[in-house]
């Protein structure tokens, strides 16, 4: 099976509330994706530069378009107050496609 995408077309990621209490899940969904069977969706604290400094991921399970929990379980550690922002990575590499920021409150 293939998929043929518009070469301008660009990947999006969205959160589906942009504030969660502290040990909720996120729901996160994706449109775009290149459907690389180790694509996945990182958690970053909002603007960290560093791309290695993920505190959760999950794989997207090679789907274009799709959607997805992001369960306390998946974390490294519970997520303090704060910004986060979670970006939609290519194939196993640390190649940001697209970006959607939330909120931990208490």
């Amino acid at each position: 099976r293939f998929s043929v995408l518009d070469r301008s077309g660009t990947p999006s990621l969205s959160v589906a509330q942009a504030s969660v209490k502290a040990g909720d899940p996120v729901s996160v969904s994706w449109t775009g994706a290149p459907g690389l069977k180790y694509d996945w969706i990182g958690v970053y604290a909002a603007g960290d530069p560093n791309l290695y400094n993920y505190l959760a991921f999950a794989y997207t399970g090679a789907v274009l378009d799709g959607s997805m929990e992001l369960t306390p379980d998946l974390y490294y550690q519970v997520l303090e107050p704060g910004d986060y922002e979670l970006r939609l990575m290519t194939d196993d590499h640390y190649v940001t496609l697209a970006t959607a920021r939330f909120t931990v409150t208490e």
